[in-house]
């Protein structure tokens, strides 16, 4: 059996559903590289959509994305984000520094495993359940 939950959202608000959808999982491969429980709080989750979209305006699949990268954390980049999260500079700054510090962030690049690419009208996120047997517990009828 399957199950299909259709998300109506346009291409700003897009990003934001993806990493709250993605948290959980987020969270988890962030904690088992660091070493200790990470969480990510809403500023952060709403960063890395509004960076996330900022990449995904000029992305070319088919081109050089070199400079992306250094646009991601420029300071018009970081102007536009203190103003969209109304956060000040310095605040930003630490942010960015916990990004950096947890991995999400490697100097002015975002880790790929953070990177999506929605094209067209549609993307499709999927989860797949492996269900183990658990040992010694019979299921309940």
């Amino acid at each position: 059996m399957a199950e299909t939950i259709v998300i109506n959202t346009d291409k700003v608000s897009f990003f934001r559903n993806y990493v709250m959808i993605k948290k959980p999982v987020l969270e988890s491969l962030l904690s088992q590289m660091n070493g200790r429980k990470i969480m990510l709080p809403n500023k952060i989750i709403d960063l890395i959509a509004l960076m996330l979209f900022q990449f995904s305006i000029s992305y070319d699949a088919d081109g050089d994305n070199s400079e992306l990268f250094n646009h991601l954390l420029s300071s018009g980049s970081r102007k536009l984000y203190s103003e969209k999260l109304n956060i000040k500079t310095t605040q930003l700054n630490i942010y960015i520094s916990f990004m950096r510090k947890i991995g999400i962030l490697s100097g002015n690049t975002i880790n790929k495993y953070f990177i999506v690419y929605p094209n067209g009208e549609e993307f499709d996120l999927t989860f797949k359940f492996k269900l183990n047997e658990v040992r010694g517990q019979q299921e309940d009828n």
